[in-house]
């Protein structure tokens, strides 16, 4: 398979998922918003899980074969939820904040000629078929640029996150 319709086919499902589980890090998260000097305090630390609420498009830059690896920059606008979720009652997660950013970067994806790329249906692919592929793409730089974060909790007198 041809190097641009190997990043044709992969990049609407494989890239944009491998990229949304990477920023959906509670520690990605905590870097986004690491400099913004508007959030209360420990905020960042109080993060336990994220979801990207919203990413309506995956882009690749420059792709190139170096040895036996893909190498790909892309950039990828997104919404993202965080949440904290208490030890003590972990049915009760609270959204902390909002945010919205855009990270860029490269990733490689190792031995790309020793996959069948073309015998998986990636558009129909369901989440244990993607999670197979998923571990393959590894993010090797990234930054986030512009991004913003609303806050959706406070911590109360007790230390509590709370819904605003």
């Amino acid at each position: 398979m041809e190097r641009d319709e190997l990043v044709e086919l992969l990049q609407e499902t494989l890239l944009w998922e491998a990229v949304g589980a990477y920023v959906e890090q509670p520690v990605q998260a905590a870097e986004m918003v690491d400099n913004l000097g508007y959030l209360e305090d420990g905020v960042a630390d109080a993060i336990s899980w994220c979801e990207v609420l919203d990413s309506d498009e995956f882009e690749v830059g420059e792709a190139e074969v170096v040895g036996d690896k893909l190498c790909l920059s892309f950039e990828m606008p997104f919404v993202l939820t965080s949440w904290h979720t208490p030890a003590d009652d972990p049915k009760e997660s609270v959204c902390l904040l909002r945010i919205t950013s855009t990270i860029t970067g490269e990733c490689r994806i190792p031995d790309v000629d020793a996959y069948e790329w073309e015998d998986v249906d990636w558009e129909d692919a369901d989440a244990s078929e993607l999670r197979e592929y998923l571990s393959l793409v590894q993010i090797s730089e990234h930054e986030y640029q512009g991004t913003e974060a609303d806050s959706c909790a406070r911590r109360d007198e007790d230390g509590t996150w709370v819904d605003l």
